[in-house]
């Protein structure tokens, strides 16, 4: 890998990997690190786009995109990913903090991922997560997951087999739409 480009404006510092200009440090004024360390026993990869919601929240709920993500004072929402794996194992918790949502475009047009793995404890997969995923062939959804949104997997044309799990009470419009090489999805009895 290239030495790291670092830019300041005289408060932060930005630490940019010229492959892709990625974002893999931001140090605060009182030298606090902000971006995830990609810490081996959590998760090693590194990406700066995962963020906890750390903190007390009035009702310990915060409103994202219009919607109340109520789940407590301390969790993590993933946003989007930035490694180079092609199968991806998800982590249960960041920091002691449970992992509850994929949110919205999380992953879409990730053209390297073919395998996902999401934790138990997640609740929700936002609109257009994966989607767009053309090399995506197996994603396991646990049986937490209630609400799999619109578009999830639209376009997802490598994706063979999806195995919903009880507890599902949603899927959205054309949640898997053009998912041309899906020939099964197995439903829960409910």
């Amino acid at each position: 890998m290239s030495e790291l480009i670092r830019i300041t404006n005289g408060k932060f510092t930005a630490s940019v990997r010229p492959e892709g200009a990625q974002l893999v440090s931001l140090t605060a004024p009182d030298g606090r690190e902000v971006i995830w360390q990609g810490d081996p026993a959590i998760w090693a990869d590194h990406t700066p786009v995962l963020f906890p919601v750390i903190g007390n929240c009035k009702d310990a709920s915060v409103i994202i995109g219009g919607k109340n993500a109520k789940g407590g004072t301390h969790w993590v929402v993933i946003t989007g990913y930035t490694g180079t794996r092609t199968e991806l194992v998800l982590p249960a918790q960041i920091e002691g903090n449970p992992v509850t949502e994929i949110k919205v475009r999380a992953f879409q047009n990730n053209g390297i991922l073919t395998a996902v793995t999401i934790p138990e404890g997640v609740k929700e997969l936002g609109h257009y997560a994966f989607a767009d995923c053309q090399n995506l062939k197996r994603v396991s959804i646990p049986g937490s997951v209630a609400t799999i949104s619109g578009w999830a997997f639209q376009n997802c044309y490598a994706l063979e087999d999806v195995q919903l799990q009880e507890g599902l009470t949603a899927i959205g419009t054309y949640a898997f739409s053009h998912c041309t090489a899906l020939e099964t999805i197995t439903l829960p009895t409910s």
